[in-house]
């Protein structure tokens, strides 16, 4: 069923007031001296503003000072008629906190309004820090992978004392070959098995003795 299109001489602002307050976005209104003009509740709960205190801010108040110049520049692109799909911006709270920001942004100039901008907003923060930590992760793994040096190809070994030839066909030990070419370091200890001889020969020893 279709719902009929209300007429503009019928139209109740305050019904359009209601459906901004309870929207989950965050809308504002921005004059072109950058006094806020209007925020939602949504706006204010994010940015942790009452309803008091709002009318008294500017934008560049709650604009991340890292973000200033690239959101002059787009709040100038919008007064000049060019809409913003898709920009991202970052707002800092009343805590000080950094909030990153989604939306779009349009020029309001109709006859009977105040010029300003209007823009929705959507809260990104939970989004961008899980691609930050992902970026670090990335990171650290890249640089992991080049500090792993790996052995590849034919190791020539000697059968008897198993000391390993080199490029330079000097001999080196199995310890010193690996410990030059990979991140691995050694420590000695002693197999059963070779515990086992070592022990007997010493028995044998002793009783010769």
């Amino acid at each position: 069923m279709s719902i009929p299109a209300t007429p503009m001489a019928d139209f109740d602002p305050r019904w359009f007031q209601d459906f901004c307050e309870h929207a989950f976005d965050l809308i504002q209104c921005v004059a072109p001296d950058g006094r806020l003009l209007y925020t939602n509740r949504a706006w204010r709960t994010v940015l942790g503003y009452s309803a008091q205190e709002f009318p008294g801010l500017r934008i560049w108040d709650v604009i991340s000072p890292e973000c200033r110049a690239h959101c002059m520049t787009a709040f100038q692109q919008v007064m000049a008629g060019t809409p913003l799909d898709h920009v991202e911006v970052v707002f800092r709270n009343k805590s000080g906190q950094d909030i990153d920001l989604e939306g779009c942004a349009t020029l309001c100039a109709e006859p009977g309004f105040p010029v300003h901008t209007r823009g929705i907003f959507r809260d990104i923060t939970a989004r961008k820090q899980a691609e930050r930590a992902r970026e670090r992760l990335i990171a650290e793994l890249q640089q992991a992978l080049q500090e792993v040096r790996t052995l590849r190809g034919l190791v020539p070994i000697c059968a008897w004392c198993k000391k390993v030839r080199d490029d330079q066909d000097f001999w080196h030990s199995v310890e010193d070959y690996i410990s030059a070419r990979t991140e691995a370091r050694f420590s000695h200890g002693m197999c059963p098995q070779c515990f086992a001889n070592a022990k007997s020969q010493l028995e044998e020893g002793e009783s010769q003795e």
